[in-house]
């Protein structure tokens, strides 16, 4: 009996491979792979915050099970099937380059974590950082999401008083699959940034 179950075992395996890897990344139509087949380079930046978060808050959105691309290094939302995500303090990395209003955002200096989200045919892109919370300075971030049609949430927290949270988001871009062009900046060494968000914050979008 035992030698049948480790047949039928051996076998549902074989089945079930070959429908994982035949999955296609649906911006640029490489077929994706498990994270658990990809070993993270700690001397080097994150492909993929999302999945390799580096901070002290670890992220717990994905495992080795998880599908990701290695090329656009998207993974997966286990919970969400047709949402693809990657997250960098890079601006620079992305396969499709965020537009100009995110990537210009006057954040402060190696403080900003960079976002790119693919729902279905649309594409969100966000960055969010921590700043000092002082009344000039977002007045100044809430004129620019104001000049470039972004959104921008500021939340503050009690362990960190005299600093503030913010989110800024921009509206949904229509897209189309397999558009993607390799990125062509290199991707630097991070500064590292371990910082929490606050309570009322589950994950950047």
């Amino acid at each position: 009996m035992k030698t049948e179950l480790i047949i039928s075992f051996f076998f549902a395996r074989l089945l079930v491979a070959p429908l994982v890897g035949a999955e296609k990344c649906p911006n640029c139509g490489v077929e994706v792979v498990t994270v658990g087949t990809v070993s993270d380079d700690e001397t080097k930046p994150s492909k993929n915050q999302w999945v390799w978060d580096r901070s002290s808050c670890a992220n717990l959105l994905h495992d080795k099970d998880s599908l990701i691309c290695t090329r656009c290094w998207l993974v997966k939302d286990r919970t969400e099937p047709t949402v693809w995500m990657r997250s960098s303090e890079l601006p620079s990395v992305f396969v499709i380059p965020l537009s100009a209003a995110i990537r210009g955002f006057p954040a402060p200096k190696n403080s900003a974590n960079y976002d790119q989200r693919f729902e279905a045919k649309n594409r969100v892109e966000s960055l969010s950082f921590w700043c000092e919370d002082s009344k000039e300075l977002i007045a100044g971030f809430q004129r620019y999401c104001e000049e470039h049609g972004l959104t921008i949430k500021v939340e503050r927290s009690e362990r960190h008083p005299r600093e503030a949270y913010v989110l800024v988001e921009q509206k949904p871009i229509a897209q189309q699959a397999g558009t993607g062009q390799p990125a062509t900046a290199p991707e630097l060494k991070s500064e590292g940034k371990d910082k929490p968000q606050p309570e009322s914050i589950v994950a950047p979008r």
